[in-house]
């Protein structure tokens, strides 16, 4: 069994990758990829899913994507718009996508990785898309209704050499942190924030929405933030 998966250095991605481990994928069967597209914390990511590769001992391939084919969208992840701060989507918002949204992003990165698959003769492709990604339609392309017909697509036009799976699309966010916990994911090394900057900033919505999904499953996050976070007066499970 032989699985490629998209690894962008945060906590979803690299549980992914644990999840294809407990699938039963071998780690020296296993690949991760990753992709450079001109987002303001690209350097960071890539620090932390070369650190997670090297310490799952999995092969690792860095795709550098023409950032031209972004540019324009107004994007704040490609630095187009201001960040926001707090949810991704404010409770009383209508639907629609976020201000972090890059065009058409996860179907590139799928494309790619599919190709890739194919022509290495790996049979699996993982990606680990959530539920709270596509809640309210802020990530389109993480909704299962694109996901699924992706995977149909992609599964069609490999003659039926490549499989999709998203394991956790149906999960919230505090559903994967738990199963992190579960599968020993090295969750100090993972890094989500959108800042690029070396800690997280705690306060874009990638952030809050790690930080509330940690609370939710009732773990401490490891990783190192610049706002102070406190974790008294509840019992706490060290991740």
């Amino acid at each position: 069994m032989s699985a490629v998966v998209l690894l962008s250095g945060g906590l979803d991605s690299a549980t992914a990758l644990y999840q294809a481990f407990e699938d039963g994928h071998l780690r020296s069967q296993c690949l991760a990829v990753s992709f450079r597209y001109g987002s303001i914390h690209m350097k960071r990511e890539m620090q932390s899913a070369a650190d997670i590769v090297s310490y799952a001992g999995v092969d690792h391939v860095i795709v550098d994507l023409p950032f031209e084919i972004f540019k324009g969208s107004g994007s704040a992840l490609l630095g187009e718009t201001a960040m926001p701060k707090g949810v991704y989507q404010d409770a009383f918002a209508p639907e629609g996508p976020s201000p972090t949204v890059v065009p058409f992003r996860n179907a590139v990165m799928l494309s790619m990785a599919c190709a890739l698959a194919q022509a290495r003769g790996y049979s699996t492709l993982y990606a680990g898309m959530h539920a709270s990604d596509h809640d309210k339609w802020a990530y389109p392309d993480c909704s299962p209704e694109f996901l699924g017909a992706f995977a149909n697509a992609a599964y069609v036009g490999t003659m039926h050499e490549v499989r999709f799976k998203y394991p956790f699309v149906w999960m919230s966010k505090s559903d994967v942190v738990t199963r992190a916990a579960l599968l020993d994911v090295p969750a100090i090394m993972t890094y989500s924030c959108y800042s690029g900057r070396e800690a997280h900033c705690g306060v874009c919505p990638t952030c809050v929405e790690r930080i509330q999904a940690f609370r939710t499953a009732g773990y401490i996050d490891p990783a190192d933030y610049e706002i102070k976070l406190d974790w008294t007066g509840e019992t706490w499970l060290t991740l």
